[in-house]
C-alpha cells in the first residue's frame, strides 16, 4: 500500500500556481520559437491584481452603503435616538434599554444593598421577582421625556407555555410618575414587556422586554422585616402544635407537622447500615430538603 501511495503522490505532485500556468500554456501550444512558455508569471500576476481590485471596490461599496443606512434615520444615529425625539411618528419597534426599560423591586431589594440573588452567575442577566409578594415596577429611560405617550407592563408566564398549560398573563397600567404594583402567584419564568403607546391612537410605538425569574428567596432570620418575622414564627408554632391529621383539615392536604419531619430525620439518621443524614455529602442536601 505504501509503495502504491508514494507512486500516486509522485504522479500528482503539488505544483505552485505559476508552474501550473506554465504547463497549461505549453500544453495548449502557447510557446515561443524555442518552445518555452510565454511569460506565465505575468498572466498570474495580472489575474491576482484584477482580483484585488474587485475586492477593493466591493469593500468600498459596503462602507458607503452602511454609512448611508445610518444617516437615513433622520439626523443619523441609532433607532433609539430617532424614537426618543419623535416617538409618536415611529413604527412599532423593540428599543434598547437606554431608551425604555423597567426596574423591579420590593422592600428587601431597594437601597444600596440591592438583590442578593443577583450574585448567582446564572441570574446575572435576569430580573428576580418573588411569588406572593408585592413588587414595584418603575419606568426608566430617555423615552419618558417624550409627551403624548401612555405605558403598560405585562407579565407572560413562560413556564405555562412550556408545559402546554393555559398561559397566565398579568397586566397593569404604569406611568413615569406612578409605578405599577404587581404580585405574581406562582414561581417560574416570565417575560416582562413594557409597551409605550400613542395616547390618541393607542398604537404601540416602542416596547422593551426582559426575562423574569420568579423564585422564593431565603433570608437570614435577623434580616427579615418585623411583619415577615412574626408570620414565620407563628407558622412554626402551628407546625409544632397542630398534628398532621388536624392540620390537613384546617390548612389543606399539603400540610405537614413538625413531627413528620422529625420522624423522617430520625429514620434516616438512625439507620443501622448508614447515617444518611450526617455522613458525607448527604448532610447538606438532606437537611436542606427537610428545611424546604
Amino acid at each position: 500500500f505504501t509503495v502504491q501511495w508514494d507512486e500516486a503522490m509522485a504522479s500528482h505532485a503539488h505544483e505552485p500556481p505559476f508552474q501550473q500556468a506554465a504547463n497549461s500554456s505549453a500544453a495548449m501550444g502557447d510557446a515561443d520559437a524555442d518552445g518555452a512558455p510565454v511569460t506565465p508569471m505575468a498572466d498570474v500576476r495580472q489575474g491576482s491584481t484584477l482580483r484585488r481590485a474587485v475586492w477593493g471596490l466591493c469593500a468600498t461599496a459596503g462602507v458607503v452603503l452602511f454609512s448611508s443606512t445610518l444617516k437615513s434615520g433622520g439626523g443619523g444615529g441609532w433607532p433609539g435616538q430617532q424614537l426618543a425625539t419623535s416617538a409618536v411618528d415611529s413604527a412599532s419597534v423593540t428599543v434598547d434599554s437606554a431608551v425604555l426599560r423597567a426596574s423591579v423591586s420590593n422592600e428587601y431589594t431597594r437601597g444600596e444593598a440591592g438583590p442578593s440573588a443577583l450574585q448567582y452567575p446564572w441570574l446575572a442577566n435576569r430580573t428576580v421577582m418573588e411569588p406572593h409578594r408585592e413588587m414595584t415596577v418603575e419606568l426608566e429611560g430617555t423615552l419618558l421625556d417624550t409627551s403624548g405617550l401612555t405605558y403598560t407592563v405585562r407579565f407572560d408566564d413562560l413556564s405555562a407555555e412550556e408545559s402546554a398549560a393555559a398561559t397566565t398573563t398579568t397586566e397593569a397600567d404604569i406611568s413615569p410618575s406612578s409605578p405599577a404594583t404587581v404580585t405574581l402567584g406562582a414561581t417560574g419564568n416570565y417575560l416582562m414587556t413594557v409597551s409605550a403607546l400613542d395616547a390618541s391612537s393607542e398604537a404601540v410605538v416602542a416596547e422593551y422586554a426582559t426575562e423574569i425569574v420568579c423564585k422564593y428567596v431565603r433570608r437570614e432570620l435577623r434580616d427579615l422585616l418585623r411583619e415577615d418575622r412574626e408570620r414565620l414564627l407563628k407558622a412554626m408554632e402551628i407546625t409544632y402544635r397542630v398534628p398532621s391529621s388536624t392540620g390537613r383539615q384546617l390548612y389543606g392536604a399539603s400540610y405537614q407537622s413538625a413531627g413528620e419531619f422529625i420522624r423522617a430525620h430520625n429514620a434516616m439518621a438512625g439507620a443501622r447500615e448508614c447515617d444518611h443524614m450526617h455522613d458525607g455529602l448527604g448532610f447538606l442536601t438532606l437537611h436542606t430538603a427537610l428545611t424546604m
